[in-house]
């Protein structure tokens, strides 16, 4: 039991560690999109609002009709590291008329958004509204109406180089993770496959009751903390006979038959071991000596009132059992020893009883 619990604890283990990854891997991808369209949103912002005062320059000089003002402008906004790739001039019906760019002159722009995302840049499209100033010289214009566009073009490629080293890392932390869970998987499954391996070397195929190797290689755990340990050695009486009789087929069947109700006479908890040919080992912990006693006498009973059908006939056999029981103890194997010395006594008694004793 305490072998099942350990593995069990290990296989709770392998899955925490999946999920605590799974849960920082969130984490952090969430928190990397988090900063990256954080950063994306105060880059435009500063960018917005360099490309409007630009325009803002450049609108007043045209105004005034200073083309030499205007023009230094756009030789500045070039000049400066801010990111502004070009800029330009549209009449009211979107085609450029004026560009810091000269292969942009006469293309149409389709003015429906004042903000288009392009593949590495954006355009800002701000507005040239009718002045007082403006009528001087345009009588067909109201004063409020939209006569022109300023057409800002900003290179987004800083935004765009930390968005692939963004897509980058969460790929890189994806194929972590993806590694980690695949190498707890494969444990997990390696793990299943020695319990299945250990759990076939440790049960009897024919009865599916613990063996001996069992008692043998876990022997120091078994009554690690157990008070009040009853220990029975139960042995078929002439059960040679029954196999010289009716075969071992017959046999097989009286073996699991006894195996049954030894099981059904005792507690979920309490172990029982097919510990020899025919020979079995209960341990029972947490007892006292008289409720051993009555447990061992019970189990006497129901394989008296037991039969087996085999070959169309009842097959019945008895048992010979000993019982050791004391208060507490570190080594199961002394105890076995006992009892078995008191059931070799039940037999010399001339067997189907129960020889008990307390130590």
């Amino acid at each position: 039991i305490q072998v099942q619990r350990l593995k069990f604890t290990s296989m709770r283990i392998l899955h925490a560690i999946i999920f605590v990854c799974v849960i920082l891997t969130v984490e952090t991808i969430v928190m990397d999109i988090h900063s990256y369209y954080k950063a994306k949103s105060i880059f435009l912002a500063n960018t917005k609002k360099l490309a409007y005062l630009a325009a803002k320059g450049s609108i007043d000089a045209l105004r005034k009709g200073n083309m030499n003002a205007f023009q230094e402008i756009l030789k500045s906004i070039r000049s400066k590291t801010v990111n502004i790739e070009e800029f330009s001039l549209a009449n009211a019906n979107g085609v450029i008329i004026f560009s810091s760019n000269s292969s942009a002159i006469g293309r149409r722009i389709e003015i429906s958004n004042q903000t288009i995302f392009m593949n590495k840049h954006v355009l800002w499209i701000i507005p040239v509204r009718t002045t007082n100033y403006c009528i001087r010289c345009h009588l067909s214009w109201n004063v409020g109406d939209i006569n022109s566009y300023f057409l800002v073009k900003v290179n987004l490629e800083e935004l765009s180089e930390i968005k692939e080293y963004l897509q980058k890392k969460i790929t890189m932390i994806l194929l972590t993770l993806l590694t980690i869970i695949i190498v707890i998987k494969f444990a997990e499954i390696e793990m299943k496959k020695k319990r299945k391996f250990e759990k076939l070397s440790y049960i009897d195929p024919l009865t599916e009751l613990y063996n001996r190797r069992f008692i043998l290689e876990n022997a120091e755990s078994i009554l690690e903390n157990s008070k009040g340990i009853t220990v029975m050695m139960i042995d078929i009486d002439h059960f040679k006979m029954v196999n010289d009789t009716y075969g071992h087929h017959c046999g097989d069947l009286v073996l699991k038959s006894i195996a049954s109700c030894i099981k059904y006479s005792l507690r979920k908890e309490d172990l029982v071991v097919r510990y020899g040919g025919e020979e079995f080992l209960v341990i029972i912990s947490n007892t006292d000596f008289n409720t051993s006693i009555k447990v061992g006498k019970r189990i006497l009973e129901n394989i008296r009132r037991t039969s087996v059908n085999c070959e169309k006939q009842k097959i019945r056999v008895t048992v010979s059992i000993g019982l050791v029981f004391t208060e507490s103890s570190k080594a199961i194997l002394p105890l076995i020893e006992e009892a078995d010395r008191m059931m070799y006594q039940a037999k010399k008694e001339g067997r189907n009883r129960l020889k008990y004793k307390k130590i």
